[in-house]
């Protein structure tokens, strides 16, 4: 549902399915920049890295 040029991707969640949804994203798309929420910082620091 998003247009075809769109290169940034704003993500709720950073758990355990975050890293197969930012992939199959990068796959279908040229995404630059991916922005995540998670209430959980130590979660949001760890998938960061």
């Amino acid at each position: 549902m998003a247009r075809p040029d769109a290169e940034v991707v704003g993500m709720l969640g950073s758990g355990g399915m975050a890293e197969t949804h930012m992939r199959s994203f990068m796959a279908v798309r040229n995404i630059r920049k991916l922005q995540i929420y998670s209430p959980t910082r130590a979660n949001r620091e760890a998938f960061g890295a």
